[in-house]
């Protein structure tokens, strides 16, 4: 599971696109530092029994706890069509 700073290195050290892999759509992270790459797909959320804004919105927990109340779990989320 990613890391908080696993987070910080994706969005201040990575560029990222809107791309497809596989058929998927995703968000691309190109590491400013060495190239890597890393796609992350978006596959919406889970609500109820029905999966809601599928190819929008991506969403990852993360292994790190805090926020309100501090000892919920943190994720890292995104939107496509904000990149």
């Amino acid at each position: 599971m990613p890391t908080e700073e696993d987070r910080v290195e994706l969005f201040e050290n990575c560029t990222r696109t809107k791309a497809t892999y596989n058929g998927v759509t995703c968000w691309k992270f190109t590491s400013n530092k060495n190239g890597n790459v890393l796609y992350l797909p978006s596959g919406g959320w889970l609500k109820s029994t029905s999966v809601q804004q599928n190819s929008a919105v991506g969403r990852y927990w993360m292994r790190d706890v805090g926020g309100k109340p501090k000892d919920q779990g943190l994720n890292l989320w995104f939107n496509t069509s904000t990149i």
